[in-house]
């Protein structure tokens, strides 16, 4: 009996010594971990976005009473923004009072009430998302210095989704393929199209651009186009040389093609780079070549210049000899090759901007077994990106422009705040030490001109 009373006396020493030396205890303070999402707040109120909600989906709201539904769209947004990625993940919204406090007092919506908010959407309300992009992309321009370029980068993505009404992809899986366009200048979506995964991403290529063509102001010098060979159509390179919008767009190697290619004098094909800086970086493109030429659809109205990139295969060269595949890119602009393709190539920072919409704003799963609701999903997510980007535009300086919302929540999203009324209103106290406080105060209270 006393060997135990030891050994457990003994183990209570143990504990003390590892125990960790605070004391975890509530508090009444109204104490919000996201005080930083009151930027997002502010950015939204000043591009009026509650009232475009309110103009496109303000038939939903049929009763006095509860949540307005363009303060419901904001709220999933803000979930979205604050690294939630299921409808279950707004309780921590809900549960935040401070927060509840400094946004409207109206309170938060439980996830179910978050879930039926998507199912209350219809087919013509997934165009009227597309609509209220356009008005955004507009109300951000009016709010930026003018601009003489713009290039919208296209590309579609396959998100993977085992639900009801998803269908198969040439990838024999499940899921959807919607379509974006994004000012490439500026980070935006301009225009999101919501597409089933049976849709191929050539399908209405001409009428997205269209749309995307729509959302720029009128007043640019110079509209741009890049996108992958699922726009190798010659009605979208016609329209583009009638409209005077100069393009790059890849291309398939069918046999016109392979004719135009083998066609090419020996002698014009150049080294790629003879930069020893680059080899050192990149040793495969020592042995990469250059060349143009011309191509002509069969439909078309006008033939186009090629910009070819042939690349040894070395799989299959102890079988057939020296075997070649080719990067090819056609397009209207009267570039140096080389600047040409370099610039094609830029357009792969719309894949950096798809990534971050699946796997920092919850894109990646669908939340509804139906096509439509998760149609607004996909929106509401396009919603919460454009939010964050126009904060970055438009009031952080051009260094912030780079950041993933990953790492705006580190430095400035997740941010602890004491909420206290001081002389009838609410203050919104942060640690005096906060590397950002300036910042905070610049945008939310910004000194009068």
């Amino acid at each position: 009996m006393g060997d135990k009373k030891i050994e457990e006396r003994r183990l209570e020493m143990i504990v003390n010594k590892t125990a960790f030396p605070v004391t975890i205890k509530k508090t009444e303070s109204k104490i919000t971990p996201r005080a930083g999402l009151v930027l997002i707040e502010q950015i939204a109120r000043e591009l009026g976005m509650d009232q475009l909600l309110s103009l496109h989906f303000g038939h939903h709201k049929r009763r006095k009473r509860g949540l307005q539904t363009s303060r419901q769209i904001l709220d999933i947004a803000s979930m979205l923004i604050d690294g939630g990625n299921r409808m279950e993940d707004i309780r921590q919204l809900a549960g935040d009072d401070a927060w509840q406090q400094i946004r409207d007092k109206s309170g938060t919506m439980a996830p179910r009430t978050a879930r039926d908010v998507l199912y209350r959407f219809s087919a013509d309300d997934l165009a009227r998302f597309e609509k209220m992009e356009k008005q955004m992309s507009h109300r951000i321009s009016n709010r930026m210095v003018r601009e003489d370029t713009a290039t919208i980068d296209a590309d579609a993505t396959f998100i993977e989704a085992d639900k009801k009404e998803a269908s198969f992809s040439y990838h024999k899986e499940k899921g959807y393929y919607p379509m974006l366009g994004f000012w490439a200048e500026r980070g935006t979506v301009i225009q999101g199209e919501f597409r089933d995964g049976n849709e191929p991403p050539l399908a209405r290529a001409l009428e997205f651009l269209q749309k995307c063509e729509s959302c720029i102001p009128k007043d640019i010098d110079r509209l741009c186009l890049r996108a992958d060979a699922a726009w190798f159509q010659s009605e979208v390179m016609d329209y583009c040389t009638d409209q005077c919008i100069e393009f790059a767009i890849g291309g398939h190697r069918n046999e016109p093609m392979h004719q135009s290619i083998e066609a090419i004098d020996p002698a014009q094909w150049e080294k790629w780079t003879e930069d020893p800086e680059v080899l050192k970086e990149h040793p495969e493109q020592k042995d990469w070549e250059i060349a143009e030429t011309v191509y002509a659809f069969n439909e078309g109205k006008y033939s186009y210049r090629v910009v070819v990139i042939r690349k040894p295969y070395p799989q299959l060269e102890m079988f057939k000899g020296v075997v070649y595949e080719y990067d090819i890119i056609l397009t209207n602009r009267e570039w140096e090759k080389r600047r040409l393709v370099k610039w094609y190539w830029e357009r792969c920072n719309c894949e950096n901007w798809i990534k971050e919409l699946k796997y920092g704003f919850g894109l990646n799963q669908f939340p509804c077994s139906q096509y439509v609701p998760n149609g607004a999903y996909f929106h509401i997510v396009v919603l919460a990106f454009n939010l964050v980007q126009a904060l970055k535009l438009l009031k952080l300086s051009y260094e912030w422009r780079t950041f993933t919302v990953k790492t705006l929540r580190y430095h400035l999203f997740h941010v602890a705040g004491l909420l206290v009324r001081h002389a009838r209103q609410l203050c919104l106290k942060l640690y005096y030490r906060y590397a950002h406080y300036d910042l905070f105060r610049s945008i939310v209270n910004p000194v009068p001109v």
